[in-house]
């Protein structure tokens, strides 16, 4: 997904998959479980993002930087390549 894309497509990505995760820990059904790992792996996430779109703001703004570099060296790569 992100071989051609351009900065203001991976910003509204992120901002897609920050959006998503809040509407899925909304949503996570009660009680949860201290060892869910899909719920554990919501709030990192959540804790992530932010994060990551200051770094992106930061990474795009240099010449030489590659949406696709930026996307392998995030933490949330695998969410985003799903989207």
């Amino acid at each position: 997904m992100m071989r051609n894309a351009t900065w203001a497509d991976l910003r509204a990505t992120l901002e897609a998959l920050q959006q998503t995760v809040v509407e899925e820990i909304r949503a996570y059904p009660f009680p949860i479980p201290a060892c869910d790992a899909q719920f554990n792996r919501l709030l990192e996430l959540r804790r992530l993002l932010p994060d990551e779109l200051v770094r992106l703001d930061a990474v795009s703004r240099n010449v030489g930087a590659s949406v696709e570099a930026f996307v392998q060296s995030s933490p949330c790569h695998a969410e985003i390549a799903a989207l």
